[in-house]
């Protein structure tokens, strides 16, 4: 079963949608300034991979999008798709983020 998904995944890898991502996402990682930032890249980029029924459009819109935000925001984004205890101990291990967070919240208000 392994070599099945490896043959899959390997012949996803060749084709011209794939190849279209990866240097999308080579050029995004070589101006990315945080190993974190690599990773949301890498992410994505291997996600792709394994999820069929995201369109090659999908994802290049995806990676756009992720390309337009800075870390802050993806932390911010993290942070409110979290709920309850899972988002107070986001908030506990960036707190710098949370504190910008609530400095907004306030200024709405």
């Amino acid at each position: 079963m392994k070599y099945l998904e490896d043959d899959l995944l390997t012949q996803k890898a060749q084709t011209a949608e794939f190849n279209d991502l990866l240097e999308d996402a080579l050029h995004q990682a070589s101006r990315a300034l945080t190993d974190e930032r690599r990773r949301h890249i890498a992410s994505l980029l291997a996600n792709s991979l394994s999820r069929e029924e995201l369109a090659h459009v999908e994802q290049k819109k995806l990676l756009s999008l992720l390309g337009e935000l800075n870390d802050a925001e993806i932390q911010m984004l993290k942070y409110y798709s979290l709920q309850g205890t899972e988002q107070r101990e986001f908030a506990e291990q960036h707190r710098v983020i949370h504190a910008h967070i609530e400095n907004i919240r306030r200024t709405a208000d």
